[in-house]
């Protein structure tokens, strides 16, 4: 059998153009003239592949990729998977369904994170009554008896409520691009284009609430897949391959992440005399840093280690965001600013804290909260400023007891 010229059409398929362009594929050959190569020469090309589309659609100043990149491992690994299910010749194939387990853990490392995302907007768009622990305390119990339900169970509505949340964060992020049209580099008529897309998309959310988004047939053979693969997470076992488990994998373990996260939550909210809002929040707006730190640090140490393997400063980042988001505090993370991007920036009654964080040196966090001006827009506001530099110590997974704190005149820095 000829290897090089089968599966002609996938030759200039975009994924092939791609490995062209890298240099992965020759000119004229095919997919299986590269699986004959040893597996770990092609683990490491791949490897250098993605770490490239990664870099390339990773913004400045950021941590991780724009939602864009799992693209990528996505269509690499159908292409694999589709030549293993067509190819004849017993070496191709082994190699084909090692690429694909290999793709599946690339494809996990950067869906697992996002979705995670996801959820944790879904809860930060919720309100609550001032006053009202109990109704916070309520919804964390009910969220985590339904993510459990889900994992166990997978009930029929999953894909219609996952599909519909996905829609509505893309439709908040759209809204919030159209707001600052204005200050693009658009023509009218691009502009023009992009209010009547936006339109477009409200009226077919609308009617995509009326109607439903996925039909019965569709509900049910996601519920098959998905409810195969959860167990096999949950038993520890390796499934045969299907076509789209690394989805499935990163979907699911971000489930599982949020959920233990919510546990952790519960825990510490349930576990002493005060609620943790009015303890965190006490914490800070006395400047006990200390105190903050060892509340912080009793959330991530309930947090399994593996799941902050995807990107250590990123995932300690979200922990600390998310926490605070949860007890009811006022945070706001990647906060772009004239000369940079503050990492989080926490109002209190009586104070704002400008915040970085850093893997090693709390003291280079304040320096660049200050050479970078970060403080100038506080100068619109009268409660005082402080910066204040965390360290995330990853080999104790713990936020480092060394930290830095300096009130800044926010009119002056």
């Amino acid at each position: 059998m000829n290897h090089d010229n089968s599966h002609g059409a996938a030759e200039t398929s975009p994924v092939m153009q791609l490995l062209q362009l890298h240099g992965i594929v020759a000119p004229g050959k095919g997919l299986e003239s590269v699986l004959l190569r040893p597996f770990s020469e092609l683990k490491a090309t791949f490897g250098v592949l993605l770490a490239s589309l990664r870099d390339s659609l990773t913004p400045t100043g950021r941590a991780r990729p724009l939602f864009l990149y799992p693209m990528f491992p996505f269509q690499l690994r159908q292409t694999v998977f589709e030549l293993l299910q067509q190819t004849e010749p017993e070496e191709v194939k082994a190699k084909a369904a090692l690429l694909c387990r290999y793709l599946d853990g690339e494809l996990v490392e950067a869906v697992r994170p996002m979705i995670f995302d996801l959820l944790r907007w879904d809860w930060e768009r919720r309100t609550w009554r001032p006053g009202r622990d109990q109704d916070r305390v309520k919804a964390l119990r009910r969220l985590h008896v339904e993510l459990s339900a889900e994992l166990s169970e997978a009930p029929y509505c999953m894909i219609s409520k996952y599909s519909r949340l996905a829609f509505a964060y893309i439709l908040e992020q759209y809204a919030r691009a159209i707001a600052h049209v204005d200050e693009t580099g658009l023509s009218d008529r691009e502009k023009e284009q992009a209010f009547r897309t936006f339109n477009q998309l409200e009226r077919l959310d609308v009617a995509l609430g009326e109607l439903g988004l996925v039909d019965v047939e569709d509900q049910a053979v996601f519920r098959e897949v998905y409810q195969a693969q959860a167990q096999a997470l949950i038993d520890g076992l390796i499934r045969p391959l299907g076509q789209f488990d690394g989805l499935l994998r990163g979907f699911i373990e971000a489930q599982q992440d949020y959920q233990l996260f919510l546990e952790a939550l519960l825990d510490l909210w349930e576990g002493g005399e005060r609620s943790p809002d009015r303890k965190i929040r006490d914490a800070f707006a006395r400047h006990d840093i200390d105190g903050g730190i060892v509340l912080l640090n009793a959330v991530i140490a309930k947090v399994p280690y593996y799941l902050l393997r995807f990107d250590r400063e990123a995932a300690y980042h979200l922990i600390v965001h998310l926490t605070l988001i949860l007890v009811g505090c006022d945070i706001q993370s990647e906060v772009a600013v004239l000369r940079g991007r503050i990492d989080a920036r926490l109002e209190l009654e009586n104070c704002v804290y400008l915040m970085e964080f850093k893997l090693q040196d709390a003291a280079t966090a304040i320096r660049q909260i200050l050479d970078r001006g970060y403080a100038l827009p506080e100068g619109l506001h009268t409660k005082p400023v402080f910066a204040l530099g965390l360290v995330f110590d990853t080999k104790h997974r713990r936020i480092a007891p060394e930290y830095e704190l300096r009130p800044i005149d926010s009119t002056r820095s």
